[in-house]
This record gives C-alpha cells, structure tokens and sequence, in this order.
C-alpha cells in the first residue's frame, strides 16, 4: 500500500483520508500496536503517526464534551438531588 501511494504522489492529507484516522485509532487501540508499527505498516514517521492519533482524541474529547458536558474533566456529575 506505501510503494503505490508514493508512486501517486498523494499529498499528506490525501494519504491520511485514504488511510483514514479510524484505522490509526483502530490499529493502536485495538489491535495494540505500537506508533512505531503503525507507521512501518502505514509508512510514516512514527511522530506523525502520534501527530494524527492526538488530534483524533482532542476532536473525540470535544464531540464527548458536547454531547454529555457534565463530564468534562473531572467535574462531578450530579444525579438527582444537587
């Protein structure tokens, strides 16, 4: 998958919507790879890899933060009487 991407020449942004952020997420979370691994497989520097997977988790962390507010970071959820 590396070799014909490079001979494409897709950009950085093209590779990463054909890769997809769920696969980094998924190769990472689920089938426990380390950065290193993912980026031989996927073929990037494994601090770009990091890059990806930390952007994904602070636009995962917003979506939570909008959809339940009350558990944002710690802050107690109250149920019932407050």
């Amino acid at each position: 998958m590396t070799l014909t991407i490079r001979r494409r020449g897709f950009t950085l942004l093209e590779l990463v919507a054909v890769i997809g952020v769920n696969t980094i997420l998924s190769l990472y979370y689920r089938d426990e790879m380390t950065l290193r691994d993912i980026a031989k497989v996927i073929g990037l520097h494994e601090s770009r890899i990091s890059q990806i997977k930390a952007q994904a988790i602070l636009r995962l962390r917003g979506c939570m933060a909008k959809l339940w507010p009350a558990a944002q970071y710690g802050r107690p959820q109250t149920y019932g009487r407050t």
